[in-house]
Protein backbone atom coordinates (compact mmCIF):
# COMPACT_ATOMS: atom_id res chain seq x y z
CA UNK A 1 0.00 0.00 0.00
CA UNK A 2 3.14 2.45 0.73
CA UNK A 3 4.39 1.53 -2.83
CA UNK A 4 1.41 2.14 -4.39
CA UNK A 5 0.92 5.36 -2.42
CA UNK A 6 4.13 6.64 -3.61
CA UNK A 7 3.53 5.52 -7.02
CA UNK A 8 0.23 7.34 -7.08
CA UNK A 9 1.93 10.38 -5.43
CA UNK A 10 4.64 10.37 -8.31
CA UNK A 11 2.37 10.06 -10.79
CA UNK A 12 0.22 13.05 -9.56
CA UNK A 13 3.14 15.20 -9.65
CA UNK A 14 3.79 14.08 -13.29
CA UNK A 15 0.38 15.18 -14.04
CA UNK A 16 0.52 18.48 -12.68
CA UNK A 17 4.12 19.06 -14.43
CA UNK A 18 2.93 18.27 -18.07
CA UNK A 19 -0.97 19.43 -17.31
CA UNK A 20 -0.45 22.00 -20.71
CA UNK A 21 -1.50 20.09 -23.56
CA UNK A 22 -2.96 16.77 -21.25
CA UNK A 23 -6.60 17.40 -21.53
CA UNK A 24 -5.74 17.26 -25.47
CA UNK A 25 -4.03 14.29 -25.11
CA UNK A 26 -6.69 12.40 -23.07
CA UNK A 27 -9.00 13.85 -25.74
CA UNK A 28 -7.33 11.69 -28.52
CA UNK A 29 -6.89 8.47 -26.31
CA UNK A 30 -10.69 8.62 -25.56
CA UNK A 31 -10.85 9.58 -29.32
CA UNK A 32 -8.85 6.60 -30.72
CA UNK A 33 -10.60 4.19 -28.24
CA UNK A 34 -14.11 4.80 -29.74
CA UNK A 35 -13.43 4.79 -33.23
CA UNK A 36 -9.88 3.43 -34.63
CA UNK A 37 -10.15 0.27 -32.21
CA UNK A 38 -12.75 -0.84 -33.97
CA UNK A 39 -11.03 -0.25 -37.36
CA UNK A 40 -7.68 -2.14 -36.07
CA UNK A 41 -9.49 -4.98 -34.89
CA UNK A 42 -11.17 -5.47 -38.12
CA UNK A 43 -7.96 -5.51 -40.07
CA UNK A 44 -6.64 -8.26 -37.44
CA UNK A 45 -9.32 -10.18 -38.57
CA UNK A 46 -9.25 -9.66 -41.78
CA UNK A 47 -5.11 -10.60 -41.77
CA UNK A 48 -5.72 -13.38 -39.28
CA UNK A 49 -3.49 -11.76 -36.39
CA UNK A 50 -4.75 -10.69 -33.29
CA UNK A 51 -5.15 -7.15 -32.79
CA UNK A 52 -3.72 -5.08 -30.13
CA UNK A 53 -5.88 -4.66 -27.00
CA UNK A 54 -4.96 -1.01 -26.09
CA UNK A 55 -7.28 0.67 -23.67
CA UNK A 56 -9.55 -2.83 -22.45
CA UNK A 57 -9.07 -0.58 -19.21
CA UNK A 58 -12.03 1.10 -20.50
CA UNK A 59 -13.96 -1.64 -20.23
CA UNK A 60 -17.41 -2.02 -18.07
CA UNK A 61 -17.52 -5.40 -17.56
CA UNK A 62 -14.68 -6.15 -15.00
CA UNK A 63 -14.64 -9.70 -15.75
CA UNK A 64 -14.46 -9.59 -19.71
CA UNK A 65 -11.76 -7.49 -19.21
CA UNK A 66 -9.74 -9.29 -16.97
CA UNK A 67 -10.21 -12.30 -19.49
CA UNK A 68 -9.57 -10.25 -22.17
CA UNK A 69 -5.98 -9.08 -20.15
CA UNK A 70 -4.85 -12.80 -18.91
CA UNK A 71 -5.45 -14.10 -22.50
CA UNK A 72 -3.14 -11.45 -24.26
CA UNK A 73 -0.57 -11.98 -21.01
CA UNK A 74 -0.72 -15.43 -21.67
CA UNK A 75 -0.08 -15.14 -25.98
CA UNK A 76 2.87 -13.15 -25.04
CA UNK A 77 5.49 -15.83 -25.76
CA UNK A 78 3.92 -15.81 -28.74
CA UNK A 79 1.94 -18.85 -30.49
CA UNK A 80 1.14 -21.95 -28.39
CA UNK A 81 2.56 -24.88 -30.64
CA UNK A 82 -0.02 -28.66 -30.80
CA UNK A 83 2.46 -30.19 -28.09
CA UNK A 84 2.45 -27.85 -25.43
CA UNK A 85 -1.14 -26.12 -24.35
CA UNK A 86 -3.13 -23.54 -21.94
CA UNK A 87 -6.70 -24.50 -21.25
CA UNK A 88 -9.03 -22.64 -18.48
CA UNK A 89 -11.00 -23.70 -16.35
CA UNK A 90 -13.39 -22.69 -13.75
CA UNK A 91 -14.11 -25.35 -11.43
CA UNK A 92 -17.23 -25.97 -8.71
CA UNK A 93 -16.19 -25.93 -5.61
CA UNK A 94 -19.48 -27.05 -3.88
CA UNK A 95 -20.31 -26.23 0.04
CA UNK A 96 -19.13 -24.51 1.68
CA UNK A 97 -19.14 -21.70 -1.50
CA UNK A 98 -22.15 -23.38 -3.30
CA UNK A 99 -21.99 -21.49 -6.52
CA UNK A 100 -18.34 -20.74 -6.66
CA UNK A 101 -15.49 -21.36 -8.76
CA UNK A 102 -11.74 -21.51 -8.70
CA UNK A 103 -10.05 -20.10 -12.13
CA UNK A 104 -7.84 -22.34 -12.94
CA UNK A 105 -4.77 -22.29 -15.71
CA UNK A 106 -3.39 -25.80 -16.82
CA UNK A 107 -0.67 -25.72 -19.07
CA UNK A 108 0.38 -29.50 -20.39
CA UNK A 109 2.85 -30.86 -22.44
CA UNK A 110 1.50 -34.05 -24.39
CA UNK A 111 4.25 -36.28 -23.93
CA UNK A 112 4.28 -35.64 -20.17
CA UNK A 113 4.46 -38.60 -17.67
CA UNK A 114 0.66 -38.60 -15.93
CA UNK A 115 2.39 -40.55 -12.92
CA UNK A 116 4.38 -38.27 -12.16
CA UNK A 117 3.08 -35.62 -9.47
CA UNK A 118 1.73 -32.08 -11.11
CA UNK A 119 3.38 -28.60 -10.30
CA UNK A 120 0.77 -26.47 -8.89
CA UNK A 121 1.55 -22.16 -8.95
CA UNK A 122 -0.30 -20.49 -5.52
CA UNK A 123 0.53 -16.68 -6.43
CA UNK A 124 0.91 -14.06 -4.03
CA UNK A 125 -0.59 -11.12 -2.91
CA UNK A 126 -2.49 -8.91 -5.33
CA UNK A 127 -1.51 -11.33 -8.28
CA UNK A 128 -3.10 -14.08 -10.13
CA UNK A 129 -2.70 -16.90 -12.35
CA UNK A 130 -1.10 -15.28 -15.32
CA UNK A 131 1.41 -13.42 -13.10
CA UNK A 132 3.47 -16.61 -13.87
CA UNK A 133 3.22 -15.88 -17.89
CA UNK A 134 6.75 -15.95 -17.90
CA UNK A 135 7.30 -19.34 -16.29
CA UNK A 136 4.19 -21.60 -17.42
CA UNK A 137 5.49 -22.50 -21.19
CA UNK A 138 9.60 -23.58 -19.42
CA UNK A 139 8.33 -25.10 -16.44
CA UNK A 140 6.02 -27.54 -18.53
CA UNK A 141 8.34 -28.46 -21.07
CA UNK A 142 10.67 -29.62 -18.77
CA UNK A 143 8.73 -30.61 -15.81
CA UNK A 144 8.86 -34.40 -15.39
CA UNK A 145 4.63 -34.30 -15.41
CA UNK A 146 4.50 -32.08 -18.14
CA UNK A 147 1.70 -30.33 -16.44
CA UNK A 148 1.11 -27.06 -14.72
CA UNK A 149 -1.34 -25.35 -13.15
CA UNK A 150 -1.65 -21.75 -12.07
CA UNK A 151 -5.17 -20.64 -9.87
CA UNK A 152 -6.59 -17.34 -8.79
CA UNK A 153 -7.32 -17.05 -4.89
CA UNK A 154 -11.08 -17.56 -4.37
CA UNK A 155 -12.42 -13.92 -3.80
CA UNK A 156 -9.51 -12.78 -6.61
CA UNK A 157 -8.53 -12.85 -10.11
CA UNK A 158 -11.07 -14.61 -12.27
CA UNK A 159 -12.26 -16.87 -9.49
CA UNK A 160 -15.60 -16.16 -7.48
CA UNK A 161 -15.81 -13.85 -5.16
CA UNK A 162 -18.24 -14.75 -2.19
CA UNK A 163 -19.08 -12.55 1.09
CA UNK A 164 -15.80 -12.30 2.72
CA UNK A 165 -16.36 -13.80 6.63
CA UNK A 166 -13.40 -13.89 7.98
CA UNK A 167 -11.94 -12.28 11.05
CA UNK A 168 -9.03 -14.01 12.27
CA UNK A 169 -5.70 -15.64 10.45
CA UNK A 170 -7.15 -18.71 11.17
CA UNK A 171 -10.45 -18.07 9.44
CA UNK A 172 -8.39 -16.56 6.46
CA UNK A 173 -6.45 -19.60 5.99
CA UNK A 174 -9.03 -21.94 6.12
CA UNK A 175 -10.84 -19.85 3.61
CA UNK A 176 -8.29 -20.44 1.25
CA UNK A 177 -6.47 -23.95 1.99
CA UNK A 178 -10.07 -25.54 1.73
CA UNK A 179 -11.09 -23.79 -1.17
CA UNK A 180 -7.84 -25.07 -3.01
CA UNK A 181 -8.36 -28.68 -1.00
CA UNK A 182 -11.88 -28.82 -3.05
CA UNK A 183 -10.48 -27.97 -6.39
CA UNK A 184 -7.94 -30.47 -6.06
CA UNK A 185 -9.99 -33.17 -5.07
CA UNK A 186 -12.57 -32.47 -7.66
CA UNK A 187 -9.57 -32.71 -10.25
CA UNK A 188 -9.21 -36.41 -9.07
CA UNK A 189 -5.25 -35.14 -8.43
CA UNK A 190 -3.16 -37.45 -6.12
CA UNK A 191 -0.18 -35.69 -4.89
CA UNK A 192 1.43 -32.70 -6.27
CA UNK A 193 4.39 -30.16 -6.21
CA UNK A 194 3.14 -27.32 -4.48
CA UNK A 195 4.74 -23.88 -4.77
CA UNK A 196 3.04 -20.71 -2.82
CA UNK A 197 4.61 -16.98 -3.37
CA UNK A 198 4.53 -14.36 -0.76
CA UNK A 199 1.40 -14.70 1.17
CA UNK A 200 0.63 -17.40 -1.14
CA UNK A 201 3.54 -19.25 1.07
CA UNK A 202 1.64 -18.88 4.34
CA UNK A 203 -1.12 -20.44 2.66
CA UNK A 204 1.11 -22.89 1.35
CA UNK A 205 2.57 -23.62 4.76
CA UNK A 206 -1.14 -23.69 6.31
CA UNK A 207 -2.40 -26.54 3.27
CA UNK A 208 0.78 -28.90 4.09
CA UNK A 209 0.11 -28.90 8.17
CA UNK A 210 -3.59 -29.98 7.32
CA UNK A 211 -3.20 -32.04 4.15
CA UNK A 212 0.81 -32.98 4.38
CA UNK A 213 -0.57 -36.60 2.36
CA UNK A 214 -1.30 -34.30 -0.11
CA UNK A 215 2.00 -32.82 -1.03
CA UNK A 216 5.37 -34.29 -2.91
CA UNK A 217 7.23 -31.42 -2.26
CA UNK A 218 6.59 -27.84 -0.30
CA UNK A 219 8.13 -24.32 -2.25
CA UNK A 220 8.16 -20.97 -0.31
CA UNK A 221 8.80 -18.67 -2.98
CA UNK A 222 9.71 -15.31 -1.04
CA UNK A 223 7.40 -16.19 1.70
CA UNK A 224 5.78 -13.34 3.43
CA UNK A 225 5.23 -13.58 7.30
CA UNK A 226 7.75 -15.95 8.35
CA UNK A 227 10.12 -14.16 11.68
CA UNK A 228 8.43 -13.01 14.58
CA UNK A 229 7.33 -9.32 14.21
CA UNK A 230 9.49 -6.95 16.22
CA UNK A 231 9.03 -6.75 19.73
CA UNK A 232 8.23 -2.70 19.98
CA UNK A 233 4.71 -1.92 18.94
CA UNK A 234 4.49 0.38 15.57
CA UNK A 235 3.41 3.21 17.31
CA UNK A 236 6.90 3.26 18.99
CA UNK A 237 8.44 2.23 15.58
CA UNK A 238 6.56 5.49 13.85
CA UNK A 239 8.01 7.64 17.01
CA UNK A 240 11.57 7.24 15.73
CA UNK A 241 10.75 8.29 12.76
CA UNK A 242 11.46 12.01 10.81
CA UNK A 243 8.29 13.61 10.79
CA UNK A 244 7.76 13.51 7.34
CA UNK A 245 7.86 9.74 7.43
CA UNK A 246 5.87 8.86 10.50
CA UNK A 247 2.96 10.94 8.98
CA UNK A 248 3.53 9.14 5.28
CA UNK A 249 3.52 5.80 7.18
CA UNK A 250 1.34 6.46 9.97
CA UNK A 251 -1.41 7.18 7.18
CA UNK A 252 -0.04 4.22 5.93
CA UNK A 253 -0.76 1.79 9.25
CA UNK A 254 -4.26 3.53 9.21
CA UNK A 255 -5.42 2.63 6.49
CA UNK A 256 -4.34 -0.94 6.73
CA UNK A 257 -5.55 -1.69 10.20
CA UNK A 258 -9.00 -0.08 8.77
CA UNK A 259 -8.46 -2.78 5.80
CA UNK A 260 -8.30 -0.50 3.02
CA UNK A 261 -6.40 -2.37 0.62
CA UNK A 262 -3.83 -1.50 -2.16
CA UNK A 263 -7.23 -2.93 -5.17
CA UNK A 264 -9.44 -0.40 -2.74
CA UNK A 265 -6.82 2.05 -3.04
CA UNK A 266 -6.90 1.59 -7.18
CA UNK A 267 -10.23 1.19 -7.43
CA UNK A 268 -11.31 4.43 -5.45
CA UNK A 269 -9.34 6.09 -7.78
CA UNK A 270 -11.15 5.74 -11.26
CA UNK A 271 -9.80 4.42 -14.06
CA UNK A 272 -7.06 6.74 -15.37
CA UNK A 273 -5.90 7.19 -12.37
CA UNK A 274 -5.56 3.85 -11.10
CA UNK A 275 -3.98 2.18 -13.93
CA UNK A 276 -1.68 5.05 -14.10
CA UNK A 277 -0.33 3.97 -10.14
CA UNK A 278 0.01 0.71 -11.85
CA UNK A 279 1.82 1.43 -15.08
CA UNK A 280 3.85 3.59 -12.32
CA UNK A 281 4.64 0.56 -10.80
CA UNK A 282 5.05 -1.75 -12.86
CA UNK A 283 7.62 0.39 -14.48
CA UNK A 284 9.95 1.28 -11.83
CA UNK A 285 9.68 -1.92 -10.21
CA UNK A 286 11.13 -4.21 -13.26
CA UNK A 287 14.24 -3.88 -15.34
CA UNK A 288 14.03 -2.76 -18.10
CA UNK A 289 14.90 -6.45 -19.60
CA UNK A 290 11.56 -7.53 -18.48
CA UNK A 291 9.10 -7.81 -21.58
CA UNK A 292 5.76 -7.65 -22.35
CA UNK A 293 5.09 -4.53 -19.16
CA UNK A 294 1.88 -3.39 -20.92
CA UNK A 295 0.35 -5.90 -20.89
CA UNK A 296 1.10 -6.73 -17.44
CA UNK A 297 0.01 -3.50 -16.10
CA UNK A 298 -3.32 -3.98 -17.86
CA UNK A 299 -4.26 -7.62 -16.47
CA UNK A 300 -2.73 -6.26 -12.68
CA UNK A 301 -4.83 -3.46 -13.04
CA UNK A 302 -8.07 -5.49 -14.36
CA UNK A 303 -7.23 -7.94 -11.36
CA UNK A 304 -7.80 -5.24 -8.76
CA UNK A 305 -11.53 -4.56 -9.92
CA UNK A 306 -14.63 -6.64 -9.02
CA UNK A 307 -16.46 -7.09 -6.03
CA UNK A 308 -13.84 -6.82 -2.61
CA UNK A 309 -13.34 -9.87 -1.32
CA UNK A 310 -10.32 -12.58 -0.78
CA UNK A 311 -8.37 -9.46 -1.11
CA UNK A 312 -9.59 -8.65 2.81
CA UNK A 313 -7.09 -10.81 3.80
CA UNK A 314 -4.36 -8.78 4.26
CA UNK A 315 -5.16 -7.18 7.49
CA UNK A 316 -6.60 -10.99 8.94
CA UNK A 317 -3.04 -12.49 8.01
CA UNK A 318 -0.30 -9.76 8.49
CA UNK A 319 0.17 -6.70 10.60
CA UNK A 320 1.53 -3.59 9.23
CA UNK A 321 4.79 -3.95 8.01
CA UNK A 322 4.00 -7.57 6.21
CA UNK A 323 4.78 -9.28 9.41
CA UNK A 324 2.82 -12.63 10.21
CA UNK A 325 0.19 -12.88 12.64
CA UNK A 326 1.31 -16.28 12.67
CA UNK A 327 4.52 -16.28 12.03
CA UNK A 328 6.03 -19.43 9.98
CA UNK A 329 8.99 -19.85 11.30
CA UNK A 330 7.30 -21.75 14.81
CA UNK A 331 5.21 -23.50 11.94
CA UNK A 332 7.83 -25.25 9.22
CA UNK A 333 9.57 -27.14 11.66
CA UNK A 334 6.67 -28.73 12.61
CA UNK A 335 5.75 -30.27 9.14
CA UNK A 336 6.63 -33.58 8.43
CA UNK A 337 10.32 -33.95 8.57
CA UNK A 338 10.25 -36.39 5.33
CA UNK A 339 8.49 -33.62 3.52
CA UNK A 340 11.07 -32.03 0.53
CA UNK A 341 10.93 -28.44 1.85
CA UNK A 342 12.67 -25.40 -0.39
CA UNK A 343 12.94 -21.70 0.00
CA UNK A 344 13.74 -19.45 -3.15
CA UNK A 345 14.51 -15.55 -2.53
CA UNK A 346 15.86 -13.31 -4.52
CA UNK A 347 18.99 -11.17 -3.22
CA UNK A 348 16.84 -7.43 -4.00
CA UNK A 349 14.00 -9.07 -2.23
CA UNK A 350 12.62 -7.10 0.93
CA UNK A 351 11.71 -10.46 2.34
CA UNK A 352 14.09 -11.97 5.40
CA UNK A 353 15.94 -14.58 4.32
CA UNK A 354 17.57 -14.63 7.59
CA UNK A 355 14.47 -16.12 9.31
CA UNK A 356 14.57 -19.05 6.58
CA UNK A 357 18.39 -20.18 7.24
CA UNK A 358 18.05 -19.96 11.15
CA UNK A 359 15.07 -22.48 10.39
CA UNK A 360 17.77 -24.53 8.28
CA UNK A 361 20.34 -24.18 10.96
CA UNK A 362 18.20 -25.44 13.75
CA UNK A 363 17.16 -28.26 11.75
CA UNK A 364 20.47 -30.14 10.97
CA UNK A 365 19.55 -33.90 11.72
CA UNK A 366 16.09 -33.14 9.40
CA UNK A 367 15.30 -36.43 7.35
CA UNK A 368 14.43 -34.25 4.08
CA UNK A 369 17.26 -31.20 4.69
CA UNK A 370 16.12 -27.96 3.84
CA UNK A 371 17.18 -25.69 1.00
CA UNK A 372 17.57 -22.09 1.04
CA UNK A 373 18.60 -20.48 -2.31
CA UNK A 374 19.20 -16.62 -3.20
CA UNK A 375 18.78 -15.56 -6.96
CA UNK A 376 20.99 -12.88 -7.82
CA UNK A 377 19.63 -9.83 -9.55
CA UNK A 378 15.77 -10.59 -8.32
CA UNK A 379 13.59 -8.96 -6.21
CA UNK A 380 10.10 -10.02 -4.15
CA UNK A 381 8.78 -10.88 -7.98
CA UNK A 382 11.47 -13.22 -8.31
CA UNK A 383 10.03 -15.50 -10.98
CA UNK A 384 9.19 -12.27 -13.04
CA UNK A 385 12.51 -10.77 -12.00
CA UNK A 386 14.85 -13.96 -13.45
CA UNK A 387 12.87 -16.49 -14.62
CA UNK A 388 15.23 -19.00 -16.38
CA UNK A 389 17.04 -19.02 -12.98
CA UNK A 390 13.77 -19.54 -10.87
CA UNK A 391 12.50 -22.13 -13.20
CA UNK A 392 15.88 -24.45 -12.90
CA UNK A 393 15.50 -23.71 -9.11
CA UNK A 394 12.02 -25.77 -9.16
CA UNK A 395 12.53 -27.76 -11.09
CA UNK A 396 15.27 -28.97 -9.49
CA UNK A 397 13.02 -29.34 -6.71
CA UNK A 398 10.34 -31.13 -7.79
CA UNK A 399 11.75 -33.69 -10.53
Amino acid sequence: LVRLCSSWRKRVEHVAVSARGGFAAMASWFSFASSDHESEAALGEASGSTPRRRFSWMSRDPHQALVAAETALLECGGPWDGRIKYTRNDVALGDPWPGSTLHVVKVSREDGNPESPPLVLWPGYGQGAASYWRNLRNLAEKHPSGTVYALDWLGCGLSSRPKWTCETADDAEQWFVHSFKAWKDSEGLGQVHLLGHSMGGIIAVAYAEQFPEDLASLTLASPAGVPVPPPEPIEERLGQMPWGRRMFFGTAVSLWTKGVTPMGFVRGSGSWIGRSVISGYVQRRFHDSVPDKEEFTDYMFHLYQGEPSGEKALNCMLHPGAHGKKPLVGRVPLLPQELPLAFIYGSRDWMDIGAARSIKSNMPQRKEPIKVHQLRGAGHQLFIDEPRAFDELVLEHTS
